[in-house]
């Protein structure tokens, strides 16, 4: 016996919305591509959000930069107006070769958040009686009593193309000295 079964009748049945020809559901592929969706705005939102945090960071840096460059303008020209006194008056102010009271963490920017404030200092090397390094202080160095080696360089060009009797006077006039002076 042979059981026979009209299909007209099974493909004649009203079909659901999601539902395809052939009888399958619609509704695995509508929730993977919701799932995608859903994942490609979650990891956007995530690449914006880290781009964000970045940008935050690298102004606050660029910001504390400026700040430091300004500070250090600061302790340039607080400098200038120091030795722009007359001697007297920058001697009974501490004077310039140890004086911490004026070059140690001068204020700029005073602020009650420690991370906000803002000084300069002003450091030279300290030497002992025998002129070897003995730390660091609070005061300016005498750089133009340093021997110029670029002039050195000049002056020895000079000595040598010239006589013996003629090396005096051009020597000293390269340095800048008088050639008259007894």
């Amino acid at each position: 016996m042979m059981l026979l079964v009209n299909r007209s009748n099974i493909c004649n049945r009203p079909r659901r919305p999601n539902q395809r020809r052939d009888g399958t559901s619609r509704q695995a592929f509508l929730l993977l591509a919701v799932l995608l969706v859903v994942s490609v705005v979650t990891l956007s939102a995530l690449s914006l959000s880290e781009r964000m945090y970045l940008a935050n960071e690298e102004t606050q840096l660029i910001g504390k930069q400026a700040q430091a460059q300004l500070a250090a303008d600061s302790g340039i020209d607080a400098v200038r107006l120091f030795l722009a006194r007359d001697k007297t008056t920058r001697q009974e102010n501490g004077g310039v070769w140890d004086n911490p009271s004026f070059f140690q963490a001068a204020n700029i920017v005073s602020d009650l958040d420690v991370n906000k404030v803002c000084n300069f200092s002003i450091l030279a090397p300290q030497l002992d009686e025998t002129g070897a390094y003995a730390g660091l202080r609070f005061g300016l160095q005498n750089e133009s009593a340093r021997l110029h080696l670029n002039a050195l360089v000049i002056i020895d060009k000079a000595l040598s193309s010239q006589g013996a009797s003629a090396q005096a006077g051009a020597a000293s006039s390269m340095i800048g000295l008088n050639s008259n002076i007894p």
